[in-house]
């Protein structure tokens, strides 16, 4: 079943990193990076099935050859916490075969890459184990029109009311960075994950195949699940083994409380069909009835609806068994904004640590969040369609 998987990483000096390293890697190429002597080679490694390099039209053509392109940036980024390249990380469509796979990224890497003047290097990776994906790795500069590398900023002088520069205490400009590009905008990325989507389910209703897939969170499309995490090829590779990993339980976990919540929304919906059976069979003769009726149908139904939220609850409880068991939603609230706090007032390593101990664990709260306020108002929808089964005026 087709899935929706779009990750962006940047792939930077500072992390012990080379672009080389990284693209023989990917490619399962050797390659020789000139900046420090290594030779990477990686031309055993199995499950590389397609690479290509896509490049913009005015480019060189030694951005061409995937040795010479990356130490082309080696040699441009000059500082030790330079950014070498961006990564694009997707799942592909099992239900599409290869030569429809890398039409699908060679499209893709066109249409929102190349064709805004970044050069493409493409890997596909299938180890017939049921996750086909593909590596794009993209150069962080520009190129001018004369194919020499353009600059990722540029600085912009403030000015007074005089349209005069100002000046520091020390007698230097002030001055701020402008990116040169949006490539680094939140929106692109946003925009970058939905046309993933949209190319996916282009081609796969070309190739005539129902499936399609969606980038947007199930919060957004109005879904009661809970989101699983990716798993990495180390973890499923692992799991394929038998071996359990910390995201495998995690998603079992979620997996399961996601089939708590289906069957409780599928009772709920039960109940409200055969509600609606009885309330036809009732047939009330007055608004005062009908309002009777619908009040004590909403009462009936809050305790499934707490149940879901204590059902989730329980999900939090499980993933951070060593914090205690929370009592509520609200006592949740307090324990971040507590640690928050104290993380203002007293930056330590071990209230750091603490901290982001908690991120994941929040992330989780906002996701499995069902508070009862937003409960009473979905209950308050249901019932108004409980009320259009009466054939009453008020």
């Amino acid at each position: 079943m087709a899935t929706y998987h779009c990750s962006v990483k940047i792939i930077s000096r500072s992390s012990g990193r080379s672009s080389v390293g990284a693209s023989a890697y990917r490619s399962g190429e050797k390659l020789y990076n000139q900046r420090d002597g290594q030779t990477h080679d990686y031309t055993k490694k199995s499950g590389v099935v397609f690479n290509t390099i896509l490049t913009p039209d005015h480019a060189p053509d030694w951005t061409k050859n995937r040795e010479q392109l990356w130490n082309q940036v080696e040699q441009i980024e000059k500082s030790k916490n330079s950014q070498l390249a961006r990564e694009v990380e997707v799942s592909l469509p099992v239900e599409l075969k290869r030569d429809q796979q890398i039409e699908l990224i060679k499209e893709y890497a066109k249409e929102n890459f190349t064709d805004q003047g970044m050069v493409a290097d493409i890997a596909i990776h299938d180890k017939l184990d049921g996750n086909p994906h593909a590596h794009i790795m993209l150069t962080m500069r520009p190129f001018e029109e004369d194919g020499s590398w353009g600059s990722k900023s540029k600085k912009q002088y403030l000015l007074d009311q005089e349209g005069k520069k100002i000046y520091t205490e020390k007698g230097n400009p002030k001055s701020i960075k402008i990116d040169t590009t949006d490539w680094n905008k939140k929106e692109t990325l946003e925009r970058w994950r939905e046309n993933w989507a949209n190319t996916c389910n282009k081609h796969l209703e070309k190739s005539h195949i129902t499936a399609r897939i969606d980038h947007r969170s199930y919060s957004d499309q109005g879904i009661d699940k809970l989101p699983t995490v990716h798993l990495g090829y180390v973890a499923n590779a692992m799991e394929k083994r038998g071996i359990p990993t910390e995201r495998g339980e995690k998603n079992r976990l979620i997996q399961n409380i996601n089939r708590r919540i289906e069957d409780i929304l599928d009772q709920i919906k039960s109940l409200f069909r055969q509600r609606i059976e009885i309330i036809r069979s009732v047939q009330p003769t007055t608004a005062a009835e009908k309002k009777s009726y619908l009040s004590r149908q909403y009462q009936n139904h809050l305790p499934a609806v707490r149940h879901l939220h204590e059902g989730s609850i329980e999900f939090l409880y499980k993933l951070n068994k060593d914090r205690g068991k929370p009592h509520s939603l609200q006592e949740l609230k307090e324990i971040y904004t507590k640690k928050g706090k104290l993380l203002e007032s007293d930056p330590s390593p071990e209230n750091i640590k603490d901290f982001e101990g908690i991120k994941d664990f929040m992330d989780d709260l906002k996701r499995a969040q069902l508070t009862e306020r937003s409960d009473q108002a979905e209950l308050k929808a249901k019932t108004n369609v409980l009320s259009r089964a009466f054939e009453i005026g008020d």
